[in-house]
């Protein structure tokens, strides 16, 4: 997936003229039941320093491992300015509690997602990704010329006198970015990821020690250093293996805001999808959900998920159901999405980020497990064969590829959902994830293709194929070819494959993950799909893709071949809620190549 695994989630407001109701109701909305001060219904806080108040959690389902520490600056003794003000900040330990330094300078509140919070080791050279909401106030838009930035320091470094450079940085808020992060006083939501690609990743990679994340703003203070805004929890690179715990989770699955399996054969002529969920991130407030409600609230509609269904980068079971359980419990979500009364069937894919951690497949360790929180997730009954407790000849299924057909109004075959599984089985795309194999390498695995092709054969008005991961983009060739484990020599399956497909080094393809990392695969799922097509078994195929945080449409023709006539396929990218991406990616079958979605 374009994120890799999240580190810290940074909750931060620069100034006092951030709206504090607006504030505390984005707490209240991501974790229902909680109490703030001084605001309608609130009935529980405690004292904290300075006339400030730490609020604690409520009651709700979420209270054991969604613990929000919500600081609040009181206002009332004498009119602040950003330099004179007393500040805050509330860090969450793994164990949930506050720990308040008020050396740290944050403004109206902190907040830290509970997604990040069991992620304490990191494989060298891993990706580290770093969630933030950030604001620029109203007439203090110069404040962005001087930069905000996140970045890594060593664990012991002084927060109040961070060297410079950094180990390695990026800016979220600055003049050398998309200026539309910095403006006005609307708050900035969003990730960025820390790698080789960084501004000043000179340190890269980091191959061992224990550091933390900081955010600053402004300038310097004394020309050679950096104050910070706000700190992750410290965490150590260098762990050969990421410790694991393939365990089942201890505590139950939510018994409330269930999902509704789709019924096979069902009358469905309306679905929708969407992929990359993170509730703290739904800037737009309930509209998505509201239109999805209004739209696809009657019969004969479904909701698809096309992966990281939550971020729950971890071999934790536990940890995943709990994410899990939140996704499910976000006030939106269950008030107006799928789990909503009357209920919208449900159904979908994964990826990376709900599957294991960041880009992995095979290599990683609790794929049954994980296969197992899935399973519960989406309420799968124990006849399903994904299901742990299936009591089929061959035992339970590896992987979660599923397929419904659905009928029309007259009862013949209408769509045909066909959900692919492209992590469960999934070789090493690069050396970082596993050894190589070469031309050896698979996406979907022996048994996931049989199980397609005969998919692929039945009779069907037309057939929807979702993945987590983008499957038209061309393989990206201004990268090295040695760098991808599918690559076998050249001349080889690696390159006929591409070149099978009409496409040479003149097509630009996404950097990030997509099949074309395994031109071999994408080849023979398009030559499949060409095939069902010609066959009479589906008048059109369309893919269906998250992953990559924007949204687009893309066209293919794959070129006639082997008897085979020539045939165009349509593709749409749904990603992600709220979360977008602003970059130009290259992509030579975006249906118009010259912009990017959003």
């Amino acid at each position: 997936m374009i994120v890799p695994s999240i580190l810290a989630s940074i909750g931060i407001s620069l100034t006092s003229l951030i709206d504090e109701t607006a504030a505390h109701e984005v707490a209240k909305r991501i974790f229902p039941g909680k109490a703030y001060k001084n605001h309608p219904g609130d009935t529980a806080s405690k004292g904290g320093k300075n006339g400030k108040t730490t609020e604690t959690a409520g009651t709700d389902w979420c209270e054991s491992y969604c613990d929000l520490p919500f600081g609040k600056n009181d206002k009332s003794s004498k009119k602040a300015t950003a330099n004179e003000e007393q500040w805050e900040t509330a860090v969450v330990t793994p164990g949930g509690e506050s720990v308040v330094d008020d050396r740290l300078r944050t403004s109206v509140c902190s907040f830290l997602n509970l997604y990040n919070l069991v992620f304490m080791n990191y494989k060298e050279g891993q990706d580290i990704e770093i969630d933030f909401f950030y604001a620029i106030p109203p007439g203090d838009e110069n404040q962005s010329s001087n930069g905000a930035w996140i970045g890594l320091w060593p664990a012991d470094a002084d927060p109040l006198s961070l060297p410079s450079p950094s180990a390695n940085w990026k800016y979220i808020c600055s003049n050398s970015q998309d200026d539309s992060s910095c403006e006005e006083a609307n708050p900035t939501t969003g990730w960025v990821t820390l790698n080789g690609d960084s501004v000043d990743g000179m340190s890269w990679p980091l191959t061992s020690g224990t550091w933390m994340v900081h955010l600053i703003a402004g300038g310097m203070m004394d020309n050679t250093s950096y104050q910070s805004l706000a700190s992750s929890e410290a965490f150590t690179i260098g762990v050969t293996e990421i410790p694991v715990d393939c365990n089942d989770a201890p505590q139950d699955s939510n018994p409330e805001n269930l999902h509704l399996v789709p019924t096979d054969g069902a009358n469905i002529n309306k679905m929708a999808f969407g992929s990359c969920f993170k509730p703290t991130s739904q800037t737009a407030g309930p509209a998505l959900w509201q239109h999805v409600r209004s739209n696809f609230g009657g019969e004969g509609s479904i909701w698809n998920w096309l992966g990281d269904n939550m971020y729950g980068d971890t071999s934790d079971s536990q940890a995943k159901r709990d994410a899990y359980n939140c996704a499910r419990g976000d006030s939106y979500y269950s008030q107006y999405g799928p789990v909503a009364e009357p209920k919208i069937p449900t159904t979908g894919v994964w990826d990376d980020h709900d599957f294991g951690y960041n880009n992995e497949g095979d290599n990683y360790v609790c794929r049954k497990s994980s296969q197992n929180e899935f399973v519960y997730h989406f309420n799968l009954p124990k006849t399903d064969a994904r299901h742990p407790e299936y009591t089929g000849p061959d035992g339970q299924q590896e992987g979660i590829y599923s397929s419904y057909l659905f009928s029309t109004d007259s009862g013949s075959p209408g769509i045909h959902l066909i959900n692919l599984d492209n992590r469960y089985h999934r070789s090493p795309t690069y050396d970082t994830y596993g050894e190589c194999i070469g031309s050896s390498s698979t996406i979907l695995g022996s048994a996931q293709w049989a199980w397609l092709e005969d998919e692929l054969r039945r009779p069907s008005e037309i057939k929807v194929i979702a993945s987590g991961i983008q499957v038209l983009p061309p393989t990206n060739l201004n990268r090295n070819k040695t760098d991808y484990c599918a690559f076998d020599g050249h001349g080889n399956t690696f390159d006929t494959a591409i070149q099978d497909l009409g496409e040479d080094e003149s097509f630009e393809g996404t950097k990030y993950e997509s099949w074309a990392e395994i031109p071999q695969e994408r080849a023979r799922l398009l030559k499949s799909v060409q095939e069902s097509i010609n066959a009479g078994n589906a008048k059109q195929v369309i893919f269906l893709s998250g992953d990559q945080h924007w949204a687009e449409v893309m066209v293919k023709e794959i070129p006639a071949s082997d008897g085979q006539p020539a045939v165009t396929v349509f593709e749409v990218t749904a990603s992600g809620i709220d979360q977008n991406y602003i970059s130009d990616i290259a992509n030579t079958n975006r249906l118009r190549p010259d912009k990017q979605g959003s």
